[in-house]
């Protein structure tokens, strides 16, 4: 598709007695949402802009926070990347706390073979994206990417690899592991689907 509609964030309530979903209210965020994430009462919704194109990012990426106690379109607060074009689309978010919040953009290169974009670190008043700090720069191939950050270690899928970095890292930083494709399966030539990051029982 070339052409896309803001995405919809729903909120629903469960029906006390039919255990059934009930609509209670919804909100429009940016073009083609891919990720969310839930921190102090706020949804955080990553948005490419559009479709993914090669050699350059959306003019309209950005990062909407939806407040889950005043969930109304005026309360929807959006957050632009300064030069998207080469800078990227918005795609993920991880936040840990008010100090370490994680922030993946990029974009295709012009043959879609390579992923070009960074990892950041920020503040929780994310709203100054010029203030974001690159922390990892990437040129790498795959089409599965994501961040995830639980205040023990960063955990960056980056393509197919999965790397992680010890800490909180707030200033460039190389991975502590690397966990390859033929560490998570027995193909040489497989590229990763999915991942999912599952906090552990208290």
């Amino acid at each position: 598709y070339t052409e896309y509609y803001e995405s919809v964030v729903v909120q629903f309530e469960i029906n006390g007695a039919s255990g059934e979903l009930d609509l209670k209210n919804y909100v429009t965020v940016g073009k083609n949402s891919f990720t969310l994430d839930l921190y102090d009462n706020k949804l955080y919704v990553c948005s490419l802009g559009g479709m993914q194109n090669a050699g350059t990012g959306n003019a309209d990426t950005n990062l909407c926070i939806v407040d889950t106690n005043n969930f109304i379109q005026s309360g929807v607060v959006t957050i632009q990347i300064p030069n998207p074009a080469q800078n990227g689309d918005i795609r993920d978010i991880s936040i840990i706390d008010p100090n370490h919040v994680y922030i993946f953009a990029g974009h295709y290169d012009t043959g879609f073979a390579n992923m070009i974009g960074a990892v950041y670190h920020t503040l929780a008043n994310i709203t100054n994206s010029a203030s974001w700090t690159k922390i990892i720069s990437v040129n790498s191939k795959g089409y599965l990417w994501g961040i995830h950050a639980d205040g023990s270690k960063l955990w960056f899928v980056k393509g197919t690899p999965i790397e992680v970095y010890n800490g909180s890292p707030t200033t460039t930083v190389s991975p502590d592991k690397i966990f390859e494709i033929l560490e998570m399966s027995d193909f040489a030539g497989g590229n990763l689907n999915s991942a999912c990051f599952i906090a552990p029982s208290l």
